[in-house]
């Protein structure tokens, strides 16, 4: 009930699903879009600074042929923790 409660929620806000934003060619830099994608997750300690915390993150995405999605951000500033994986990376939804 409260994942059909969220979709709906998201769709009155404008918030696509990135497969279907691929699919009509509809994205833009700063879009605010939703995916559920198996992510994997890594941390590059050699980039650390003060207030940045960099993880980056790949998955790739069916959209009739497969669309690597990738990207980084500050987990600095951000409000969860991520559990460990082998080999030093992270992975989530």
């Amino acid at each position: 009930m409260l994942a059909t409660e969220l979709a709906e929620a998201l769709s009155s806000l404008g918030v696509g699903e990135l497969a279907r934003c691929v699919l009509e060619q509809d994205l833009r830099t700063g879009q605010v879009i939703g995916a559920e994608l198996d992510f994997a997750f890594h941390r590059d300690r050699d980039h650390d600074a003060p207030g940045f915390k960099p993880f980056s993150f790949t998955a790739v995405l069916d959209a009739g042929e497969p669309v690597r999605v990738t990207g980084t951000f500050n987990s600095a500033r951000t409000a969860m923790s991520f559990p460990r994986c082998a080999g030093g990376g992270r992975q989530g939804r």
